[in-house]
């Protein structure tokens, strides 16, 4: 999963994971908007050359993963000014709600159309489905924890 390195863009990631809590309703798990933004940025590598958030994908023990968004949303504390935190807030142990209106003005009408598919596509599967499915991707390597 290593490779080429793009330049990690928060205010559009935000927006990104955003647009796909929005499609979930207003509140998914952060297990599922890891990997949803995970596969739409797979997507994106594959059919234009450029992911849409521009992290680096990581394989962790559920599956791969944005670590720049894991990141984000793992943080309690953020220090700094933090887009993200603007947006996005953690909902119990293992949601993130948005947190007023984000503007989608980043993405462009690919990214959300890339969004819109992977939504479709894996938006209905439940936590264990989606690993279990990211498990089976060939870029996926076990981590050992």
């Amino acid at each position: 999963m290593g490779g080429i390195r793009f330049a990690f863009d928060e205010e559009k990631a935000a927006q990104a994971a955003a647009y796909l809590i929005r499609l979930k309703g207003g509140r998914i798990g952060y297990t599922a908007l890891l990997q949803l933004l995970y596969l739409a940025d797979r997507r994106a590598l594959a059919e234009t050359g450029h992911p849409i958030t521009g992290d680096r994908m990581v394989p962790l023990p559920h599956g791969p993963v944005l670590s720049g968004v894991y990141d984000l949303i793992g943080q309690d504390n953020p220090t700094g000014a933090s887009v993200w935190r603007g947006w996005i807030v953690k909902r119990g142990t293992y949601g993130v709600a948005l947190s007023g209106d984000p503007p989608a003005d980043r993405l462009s009408r690919y990214d959300t159309e890339t969004l819109d598919a992977v939504y479709a596509e894996f938006g209905g599967m439940g936590r264990r489905a989606l690993r279990e499915f990211t498990h089976g991707l060939p870029e996926w390597e076990d981590p050992h924890g």
